[in-house]
């Protein structure tokens, strides 16, 4: 039940984790406001997380993270970034609809002194600058704790305004999006 096919980290009903000197296993679910999940490692040690609301799912990737540095386990620990200042000017060249696809778009927007991503399936969410062309946003993608750095990284390319972005979550290949020159997103600030 805790082997991986061939191809993927699914086994039977379970994602199996990379850590091959700690391996663990892993399943969610749970139906609209009530998500839950386990993690176990193969040694004997888990946790099990039931949370309701609307933000549920945050909850129980945050509670796991803190269970995970009481008990000093290897993985699914916080990830820690150092953010540094980015100017107005700068930000305001990132602002702008991108096409991911056909139907799939995002607004990078004005946040206060800073950005927020909205895309055409999610809420808005912020973006912290780990430099004037990378962001990362602090909201983890589904079942984002599985990896070690599961914040999705957003990098800007292009000279004075950006003309694309790529996105990389879970430190994948990356998606890139191009910019939509005449439909400027609107400023929250």
């Amino acid at each position: 039940m805790l082997t991986p096919g061939p191809l993927s980290q699914y086994a039977l009903g379970t994602i199996v984790g990379d850590d091959k000197r700690n391996p663990w296993f892993t399943h969610n679910g749970g139906n609209y406001g009530y998500p839950c999940i386990f993690v176990a490692y193969n040694r004997g040690e888990g946790a099990v997380v039931m949370a309701n609301g609307a933000n549920g799912f945050e909850l129980d990737i945050d509670i796991l993270r803190s269970i995970a540095s009481e008990y000093n386990w290897p993985d699914f620990k916080p990830v820690r970034h150092r953010t540094v200042p980015v100017d107005r000017k700068t930000l305001a060249g990132y602002v702008g609809v991108y096409r991911i696809s056909a139907d799939n778009y995002v607004a990078i927007t004005r946040d206060g002194n800073g950005l927020s991503l909205q895309g055409t399936e999610q809420g808005a969410q912020h973006l912290f600058p780990l430099s004037h062309g990378e962001f990362v946003s602090s909201e983890p993608v589904l079942n984002g704790f599985l990896n070690r750095d599961d914040e999705m990284r957003i990098t800007f390319t292009g000279h004075g305004s950006a003309s694309r972005l790529t996105f990389v979550e879970a430190g994948g290949a990356g998606e890139t999006a191009e910019r939509l020159a005449d439909a400027p997103a609107k400023s929250n600030s």
